[in-house]
């Protein structure tokens, strides 16, 4: 029997990889302690992930019998989302109500590598909801509010490299926004007395506009690989966003010199 992960055990943030060679030994122990320890703990599903193996497998009662799931997906939802009061064994103690949907269609592969087809309704839908998420990484707590999740991690602690509830960078992006909107706003009375500095002090304001982009970039892209919940599209979007900033910096630039130029 292998260990059961509990939180705030971070191997359970891994995202699990996917089962491409059916024909792996390794495969078949993977799924005997996985047997064993739904045995000794009395489970009705489990993840490898639960017992530190990032693999795309998940063991479920089914008709009295132990269903293999490898690869499983969820490809069609049915009914209306439903509010379900839930319990885990990776997190004891704890007892969170969250979102579900009444009926799931799941696709899988056995243990030869075969296509095979579940609709999951009623108990076994919120489980297997629940037991897919985690082989995606997710947690119960990744689906309640930002509210919900402060009074969670209030409780229970936090991991210290999950996704948060707010981004630094966030405030980084919202400070430099305000900046620059204070700029145009200068500019656009910059022919009056007390707002001519903006064109004596275009270059320098240039200049600090340009750093505090790239301090936005640089811990932005530190945040998106820290935290499990940045994927990669997010660290695209840090590009882009970097650089649509850096574009409004250079059009106010230019924009503050042809001004200087004309009131000259």
């Amino acid at each position: 029997m292998a260990e059961l992960l509990t939180y705030p055990d971070q191997r359970l943030l891994q995202i699990s990889g996917l089962i491409r060679h059916f024909d792996d030994p390794g495969i078949d122990e993977v799924i005997k302690q996985m047997r064993e320890t739904m045995q000794e703990h009395n489970l009705k599903a489990l993840s490898a992930i639960q017992i530190g193996y990032p693999y795309r497998i998940i063991l479920f009662k089914k008709n009295g019998n132990i269903e293999v799931m490898i690869n499983p997906v969820i490809y069609g939802k049915e009914g209306q989302r439903i509010k379900s009061l839930e319990s885990d064994e990776s997190l004891p103690g704890a007892e969170l109500e969250v979102e579900r949907f009444e009926v799931v269609k799941i696709m899988y592969q056995d243990r030869e590598g075969k296509d095979k087809f579940f609709t999951a309704k009623g108990e076994d839908s919120i489980i297997l909801q629940r037991k897919i998420d985690m082989v995606f990484g997710g947690y119960l707590f990744d689906k309640l509010s930002k509210k919900e999740q402060k009074r969670f991690f209030k409780e229970y602690g936090n991991y210290g490299d999950t996704c948060p509830t707010s981004f630094v960078k966030d405030k980084i992006l919202t400070a430099l926004r305000i900046f620059l909107v204070l700029h145009f706003l200068l500019l656009l009375f910059s022919w009056t007395k007390f707002a001519s500095f903006v064109l004596n002090y275009n270059t320098a304001l240039f200049g600090i506009e340009l750093i505090w982009i790239i301090i936005y970039a640089l811990y932005a892209k530190y945040e998106t690989t820290k935290y499990k919940n940045c994927t990669s599209c997010q660290g695209a979007n840090v590009f882009g966003t970097s650089a649509l900033y850096g574009a409004v910096t250079l059009l106010l630039f230019g924009g503050s010199w042809l001004l200087k130029s004309f009131l000259q």
